[in-house]
């Protein structure tokens, strides 16, 4: 039997309860709340008693909690990490000291974890709990069997709803920017989408954020105002790499580490991540409008003659706005899809329409519905001082990083610091 095999079959059988028909009732946008809730009072309540840092925002999240988590490391605490999406394997979302949840303590808080599961589905009027509802119990138990001093938190969809939000008193609350994200679930306004990601801020937390734009600060201010935390806007000069920074060491500084030693770790996989420099192949998992201007905002910074874009992008993300940005520098973009099933990708050929109808006529452009050929070929066709970019959703990245960096080897260094 592969030696990981029990830790395979514990995430297919995760993956696989989105199998059994959803219960719908009229309040289900609250859902997910109530059934975490449900979920872990049958657990005997794992987030009681930890010390919470809670992030949201559109984009750059996930950064500025990796950042948090590696100051506060280095300074001599304990610090659980919780974040999404993962790139090659699940046990990424869950970290301590940098260092990813070994298989097998996955395995053995999953199988404790089962009978709740069974629980719900039979007995919550919420129904059953969701794939990563799962993920986040387990990783609660993780950092509460590990005693950790800390534990960062980065909200999956949004705020109030999500299902993080069930923590009660963290220390920090952080906000990194507002833009057009899940719409259908956060609203089609900027204000409704601020205001939604504002539940997360409570009742004597720190709050920060690096958001600019005063209509939506106020959002924010009102609320602390309201319910009594503490409202700190963080200025920043120069694009997105600095707003995360500077957020991410005012919540350190906010806990009392010494600003003289704080730093910044290695890039998360999939985030302007350099996976191959002869030729130069770069990973990027932006989705949405701001993501894709800070991709181009890094490639303004590297020389090159020509960029290569492989792009598939989730349906219901605003794929039109980011290929305006891509439209404009890419030489070639080849629209293509991602493996992962259960998730609808937009037709590569609406890609295609949107790219010709595009007052830049220069990009070429092709449809390759096999991914994996689609990158490469496109390999074999980039010359010296071309680049290729591969971006529009973490699940291609995902599925190109593989050919790189297998699962088994994630696997592998899940008992040492991360370092891929």
């Amino acid at each position: 039997m592969d030696k990981y095999q029990n830790y395979f079959d514990g995430v297919k059988y995760i993956e696989g309860l989105s199998n059994i028909q959803r219960i719908t009732k009229k309040n289900k946008h609250s859902f997910s709340i109530e059934r975490t809730k449900y979920f872990l009072k049958l657990l005997n309540n794992p987030e009681k008693n930890i010390k919470f840092i809670h992030v949201t925002g559109t984009s750059g999240k996930g950064t500025v909690c990796s950042i948090i988590q590696n100051n506060l490391t280095a300074q001599g605490f304990k610090t659980g990490l919780f974040i999404s999406p993962f790139v090659t394997s699940t046990v990424e979302r869950i970290q301590i000291d940098g260092k990813y949840i070994k298989p097998n303590d996955f395995v053995n808080i999953l199988e404790k974890v089962k009978p709740a599961i069974d629980i719900m589905f039979e007995k919550c009027p919420f129904g059953g709990p969701i794939y990563f509802e799962i993920l986040f119990a387990i990783s609660l138990i993780y950092f509460k069997q590990k005693e950790c001093d800390f534990v960062v938190l980065e909200v999956g969809i949004g705020g109030t709803y999500d299902s993080t939000n069930i923590i009660e008193n963290p220390l920090v609350t952080a906000i990194t920017n507002i833009d057009f994200d899940h719409m259908e679930l956060l609203g089609n306004t900027l204000r409704k989408i601020a205001i939604d990601k504002s539940g997360i801020i409570k009742k004597g937390s720190q709050f920060f954020t690096t958001e600019k734009r005063n209509n939506i600060c106020k959002v924010f201010e009102e609320k602390c105002r309201l319910i009594g935390a503490k409202y700190n806007h963080i200025e920043y000069e120069n694009g997105f790499d600095e707003a995360n920074k500077v957020l991410a060491f005012s919540v350190c500084e906010s806990l009392g580490l010494e600003e003289s030693k704080l730093n910044i770790p290695k890039r998360l996989p999939a985030r302007f991540e350099i996976i191959s420099k002869k030729p130069m192949i770069i990973l990027d998992g932006a989705h949405n409008e701001a993501k894709i201007r800070s991709v181009i905002e890094k490639l303004k910074k590297i020389e090159y003659k020509r960029l290569f874009v492989l792009f598939a992008i989730s349906d219901g993300k605003e794929y039109k706005k980011c290929l305006n940005y891509l439209i404009n520098e890419a030489y070639k973009i080849t629209a293509t899809r991602y493996s992962i099933l259960g998730r609808k990708v937009v037709n590569p050929a609406e890609i295609i329409r949107v790219i010709k109808n595009n007052k830049n006529k220069k990009v070429l452009t092709e449809i390759k519905t096999d991914p994996i050929k689609a990158f490469q070929d496109t390999v074999g066709a980039l010359k010296k001082g071309d680049i290729f970019l591969i971006t529009g959703s973490f699940f291609l990245t995902s599925d190109i990083r593989k050919l790189f960096v297998s699962e088994v080897e994630i696997l592998d260094c899940a008992d040492r610091e991360v370092s891929m």
